[in-house]
């Protein structure tokens, strides 16, 4: 049915409400004029009556943080940040409605949808920065820190056609048939060590050393962890005495580094495999393994 799930092409292409011979538009479900078998225009007066919609979508986000100096110099920071999204769909479809009609094979129907997901991190660091000389020649700052987060997310949606008693609306959802009913959730989180060492001489010399350790849910135990370690070392050349100045290069840093990072970007749940009952074996349903499950899986590491 051409256009006839859409709202605006109805009421662009219905006829003005006005009788025309023994035709009364404004009372009429469909046009008259037009073959109802190959195609036909909702009364817009009836879609805005025999349809009901009702989205609602909560969301909420907040960020927060609390820095203390413990003793001069070392400060611990504390930051938590949390953001939820909650989302509703009801739908209910009457007797004179698009797709609740007498030519829809569901007849009058209903579905309704509520998705949320939920996700936190929590981060905690220790810092020192000091010098090691009156002249502040050698400095050098520490960072410590544990960080946290997750994620819940959770799906489901039921949908119901042939309600017998339309007058209800969505309050006689109960009463149809259930033709579909499904529940889909998914839950991740992360945690994670790190620690930090720069040190650096007269703002020329440069050296700096990292390690951090991540935990991924994603993985199967036993390879739930990887460990990264980098450094990198840097030298201001054009700072040095004996550097001529000049306009041709103003500024000159070399620099070298070498170190590990880390990628879990896999299914949530492929280390553990998934399982199927959508099959039929002579006759009777079975449960059948749809991912094979690959516990050697662990963290991706590239070396730079």
């Amino acid at each position: 049915y051409t256009g006839s799930a859409n709202l605006l092409p109805n009421v662009w292409s219905y006829r003005p409400f006005v009788s025309v011979g023994d035709d009364d538009l404004i009372n009429e479900w469909v046009d008259p004029s037009i073959n109802p078998s190959q195609d036909f225009r909702v009364n817009p007066i009836y879609i805005v009556s025999d349809e009901y919609r009702k989205r609602i979508n909560n969301y909420f986000r907040a960020n927060a943080y609390v820095e203390y100096e413990i003793i001069k110099d070392l400060k611990l920071k504390v930051m938590g940040g949390f953001l939820t999204d909650d989302y509703s769909n009801e739908q209910f479809n009457g007797s004179r409605s698009r797709t609740g009609n007498k030519y829809r094979s569901d007849g009058v129907n209903a579905s309704v949808q509520n998705k949320s997901t939920q996700q936190w991190v929590n981060e905690n660091t220790l810092t020192y920065k000091t010098a090691f000389d009156k002249d502040e020649k050698h400095k050098f700052d520490i960072l410590l820190g544990q960080t946290m987060q997750g994620s819940r997310y959770k799906n489901t949606y039921m949908k119901a056609t042939h309600i017998p008693n339309e007058h209800l609306g969505i309050n006689g959802f109960g009463e149809g048939s259930p033709v579909v009913s499904t529940y889909n959730s998914a839950e991740w989180t992360l945690m994670s060590f790190l620690s930090r060492i720069n040190y650096n001489y007269d703002n020329r010399y440069y050296f700096t050393a990292t390690f951090r350790a991540d935990g991924s849910s994603k993985f199967a135990k036993n390879n739930r962890w990887g460990y990264f370690p980098a450094a990198s070392a840097g030298w201001i050349v054009d700072e040095e005495a004996f550097w001529p100045r000049n306009k041709v290069v103003s500024s000159l840093k070399l620099r070298a580094s070498y170190g590990l990072t880390g990628n879990n970007g896999i299914g949530l749940y492929d280390a553990y495999g998934s399982y199927s009952t959508a099959q039929n074996y002579a006759g009777h349903s079975t449960t059948i393994a749809s991912a094979m499950a690959n516990s050697a899986l662990r963290w991706e590491t590239t070396t730079q």
